[in-house]
């Protein structure tokens, strides 16, 4: 017989919560063996590999993304999910320097999330690329990096369990997540308009315990729910107080793990750490501020 995970997330603050309809067996198997989970230790920090995913639409964007990541750490393996690229877009990843492809199967998920915009596919991309890695350092096509110093982040990493963000908003979680997330993901809704939104599309993630049991078990069962991660599908923001009041929008994955966290971490901002613009920056559109790399050294593998 089937039973359904009831309990709530950590420091939940509402009782009336949806309990999502995963089995038992489904969260026993969700977690990988205790003997492959990251020592955080200053000596394996640095084990981490770089996962990204686009579709044609984003793909030059992505190649500026990954020319940047060649350049400044020339030694990283780039895993690329292709969640919807042209055949002649794989052919030119497939000639990247120390890039992996990978295509990504959506049909194996709800099928809302082969509409790109809920952003339901990045807790699962991210997810099976974590199963796979010791730690993932994941980056959207708008990210560019433009240094190497990572110890703060690092730091950061051993002190809060392994999930490191360092984009911030300037704007509340609140002002930018529809109230039907809530009814899934309860949390002191009042409180979240004093949490900095953090950005998703730059974080670095270690295989913990606490990652595991704690954030992504949640983040991909909130994905599988399209009244959790999509609500409504409205991107676009009208600000007026940009902390206390709806911005009548919604932020999906976003949203989602920085409620998550904000849950697990007591609404302490300092555990998720801010870059400085000396590391990375936001460029939506191709640049071409690095030359990429071509060459012969690529993996391809299906998911």
């Amino acid at each position: 017989m089937t039973t359904h995970v009831s309990e709530k997330l950590p420091l939940q603050y509402a009782s009336n919560s949806i309990p999502f309809k995963a089995s038992d067996e489904a969260r026993r198997t969700f977690m990988p063996p205790s003997d492959s989970f990251h020592p955080l230790t200053p000596d394996k920090m640095a084990d981490f590999v770089f996962v990204t995913a686009a579709s044609s639409g984003h793909f030059n964007e992505m190649v500026d993304a990954i020319a940047s990541i060649q350049t400044l750490m020339p030694r990283k393996r780039i895993y690329f999910y292709d969640i919807g690229l042209k055949a002649e877009q794989v052919a030119k990843v497939k000639k990247l320097c120390f890039v992996t492809y990978q295509y990504f199967n959506l049909s194996r998920y709800p099928k809302f999330t082969s509409t790109l915009s809920t952003y339901a596919w990045k807790p699962f991309v991210i997810e099976t690329a974590l199963r796979k890695h010791a730690a993932v350092f994941w980056i959207d096509a708008s990210f560019r990096l433009k240094g190497t110093n990572m110890s703060d982040a690092y730091q950061t990493a051993r002190t809060n369990g392994g999930f490191v963000m360092f984009h911030k908003s300037n704007h509340s979680n609140f002002a930018v997540t529809h109230a039907g997330m809530y009814r899934y993901l309860a949390t002191d809704v009042n409180a979240q308009k004093h949490i900095e939104q953090f950005g998703s599309g730059i974080m670095l993630i270690y295989r913990t315990d606490k990652v595991y049991r704690g954030i992504l078990w949640w983040f991909v069962r909130c994905a599988e729910v399209i009244g959790c991660i999509a609500p409504v599908y409205n991107r676009y923001c009208k600000f007026a107080d940009r902390w206390t009041q709806f911005a009548h929008c919604h932020r999906f994955d976003q949203s989602a793990i920085n409620i998550i966290l904000s849950n697990i971490w007591l609404r302490d901002n300092r555990m998720r750490y801010k870059a400085d613009e000396s590391f990375f920056r936001v460029i939506r559109s191709p640049t071409r501020m690095y030359r990429i790399k071509t060459c012969n050294d690529v993996v391809v593998r299906k998911v």
